[in-house]
């Protein structure tokens, strides 16, 4: 009888992305260790200036054995409005991620402020 490889989300505020694709490469390269061993999966929420609608863009990838999730916002100069925009952005993706890839066992966060904070508190919730 084979087990099934665990299944791993990781969550962090850093992760190469097509706005800065060196931020957070130790991430990455974590992700691809760990993918040797388990069913690995990244979401990651970044701002791009070059977004200009209020809905964050969604753009899935997979490399590596690596399935990705990215959602990038429109960055504003209020950080309240940009706290807002972050949380439903990562609302947004835990549900699309859930829905579209997999239900993890694991929630795994890498470089946890913020996006640890958000996390636990979606665990309250």
């Amino acid at each position: 009888m084979t087990e099934k490889p665990i299944k791993v989300l990781f969550v962090s505020s850093w992760y190469p992305s097509r706005v800065n694709q060196m931020l957070g490469n130790f991430v990455q390269k974590h992700a691809e260790a760990a993918a040797l061993f388990a069913e690995v999966s990244v979401l990651h929420v970044c701002f791009d200036e070059s977004i200009r609608q209020n809905n964050p863009q969604i753009v899935f990838g997979e490399s590596s054995k690596i399935k990705t999730l990215h959602l990038y916002c429109r960055k504003s100069s209020n950080p309240l409005i940009r706290l807002c925009r972050y949380l439903k952005a990562y609302q947004k993706g835990l549900k699309l991620f859930t829905e579209s890839i997999y239900r993890p066992d694991v929630i795994h966060a890498n470089v946890t402020f913020p996006v640890g904070l958000l996390f636990l508190l979606f665990k309250k919730f």
